[in-house]
């Protein structure tokens, strides 16, 4: 595997033709590849278990909102892009997903638990908490 320290998914969103899903078409599977593994990597070794958010010289800064590394894997799978640990992307991508801590997802989690209004405070940075 080649890392790949330099993956900046705010180039995703900010891009108006979201280029990784299409280097995924013009390069190489390979390098794809070494991407979700890299991104796979530095989930392992992130001290919170998650998958990268916004990292500077390897160390979260969580100013970014969103988790897109996960669509980013998820685009890999889907155009049969493979070369990595199918079911270790799965729960990283969930891990990220429910890290409670991020964009206070468990103070929405129980707001609706304690069965405030539905959809009140639900969407929030893009995340709707049911």
């Amino acid at each position: 595997m080649t890392l790949v320290a330099e993956a900046s998914n705010w180039r995703e969103r900010s891009n108006p033709i979201a280029s990784e899903p299409l280097l995924t078409i013009v390069q190489p599977p390979q390098r794809t590849t070494d991407v979700v593994r890299s991104l796979l990597a530095s989930q392992t070794q992130s001290p919170y278990g998650i998958l990268p958010v916004w990292q500077f010289q390897g160390l979260e800064t969580w100013c970014m909102i969103g988790y897109h590394a996960a669509p980013e894997i998820a685009d890999a799978y889907m155009k049969g892009i493979r070369g990595f640990d199918a079911k270790q992307a799965l729960d990283a991508m969930v891990s990220i997903a429910t890290y409670a801590p991020y964009g206070h997802l468990r103070l929405h989690e129980i707001r609706l638990c304690a069965g405030g209004p539905r959809w009140r405070g639900s969407l929030q940075n893009g995340r709707v908490c049911i």
